[in-house]
Formats: C-alpha cells, sequence, structure tokens
C-alpha cells in the first residue's frame, strides 16, 4: 500500500497545478494506476486484511473530504467500473464492501449536493442494480404455483 498512498497523496499535492492542456493525460495516468493497484490486489490473493488496508488508504487518501474534488470525482466516474473489470466472479461480499466502504465515509462527510448526487448515482444505485433480482415475476409465478 505504500505506492498507493504515495501516488495518490501526489496526485493531490499536484491536482491543482495542473494545466487543462494536459488534464486528460494525468486521467489517463490515474486510470493506468487504479487499474494497476486493484491487479495487484487481487494477485494478492484478496485476503480481508489487504483489502481493508487498501479500502484504508483510500478513504484518508484520495477519497477523504479534504482531498481535490476533481480527483472525487474521478474515481466516483471510474472506480466501480475498474472494480468490476479487475475483480474475479465470484469474490465475497465482504471483499466489495470493503472496498466501496470509502465512498460511504465520504458521502458522510461531505455536504456538497453535486458529489453527493454523483457517489448516489454511479456507484451506490449500480451497487443495488447488481445486487438485486433481474425478474421478480419469476419468483411471483414459483410461489403461486407452490400454494396449488
Amino acid at each position: 500500500p505504500l505506492f498507493v498512498q504515495v501516488f495518490w497523496g501526489t496526485m493531490s499535492r499536484e491536482w491543482h497545478g495542473i494545466d487543462r492542456l494536459r488534464l486528460d493525460k494525468f486521467y489517463m495516468l490515474m486510470r493506468l494506476a487504479l487499474g494497476h493497484m486493484l491487479q495487484a490486489l487481487c494477485d494478492s490473493g484478496l485476503d480481508l486484511a489487504t483489502v481493508q488496508q487498501f479500502a484504508a488508504v483510500m478513504r484518508d487518501g484520495p477519497l477523504s473530504p479534504r482531498a481535490p474534488r476533481g480527483i472525487h470525482f474521478f474515481l466516483v466516474d471510474n472506480y466501480l467500473g475498474a472494480l468490476r473489470k479487475t475483480l474475479p466472479d465470484g469474490t465475497a461480499g465482504e471483499t466489495w464492501a470493503a472496498l466501496v466502504e470509502p465512498f460511504f465515509q465520504l458521502m458522510g462527510q461531505v455536504e456538497e449536493g453535486h458529489l453527493l448526487r454523483r457517489v448516489t448515482e454511479q456507484v451506490v444505485v449500480p451497487l443495488l442494480h447488481a445486487n438485486s433480482p433481474t425478474d421478480t415475476s419469476a419468483g411471483a409465478e414459483r410461489e403461486e404455483g407452490e400454494e396449488g
């Protein structure tokens, strides 16, 4: 986690000095680094202690209330997609919960409506939809058939 901590610390510290002509390059750098960080986490076996350590670095670094809003918005828009792309199928619920927990902490610590709305739309709602049954009518038909 030292690389993760130093990378996001450096990005946060230098964020306001990045001119708009180079911003896309830094977004690409953050996208690639995030993917590699998550892949390294997967390669380590996704043991819960390591995942919680990674989540703590994210919570205290780029997803802390004092981090630049641009980094918040970048992570809100890209983190869940990177998780879906990197984590293997059948990843434990505790692992998912630990990895998205920093977003819930952030929601509890900021009052900026636009950021709260974006976290809700880009993280919370997709997680709820991913874990809800897609076709509830099949379950209702099965229950009715069992009664008769």
